[in-house]
């Protein structure tokens, strides 16, 4: 189960539908191995993002860009472990 009290904690107010519909999708998709993963995975920026984190595009009520990563995640055309990291390896 996912403790949703860091997430409302590290998102505008307005944001906290948008971010649970998320988490619940992506523990939904069951991409991550665990759900204790969530919140690292929403923390790291990705280079799909622009450089971002999934938190800070919600935070900035870009959930487009956000939706269409998990959609690639879930079909295989994309790593859900992708960070900007391995951009520079």
């Amino acid at each position: 189960m996912v403790n949703y009290c860091f997430f409302v904690m590290n998102v505008a107010q307005e944001q906290i539908i948008p971010l649970v519909n998320l988490v619940n999708e992506i523990c939904e998709i069951g991409f991550l191995p665990e759900d204790k993963y969530v919140g690292d995975w929403l923390t790291e920026p990705r280079e799909f993002l622009d450089d971002k984190s999934p938190i800070e595009l919600v935070n900035e009520k870009n959930m487009d860009k956000l939706w269409h990563l998990i959609r690639f995640i879930e079909i295989g055309e994309a790593d859900a472990w992708e960070s900007i990291e391995h951009k520079n390896a």
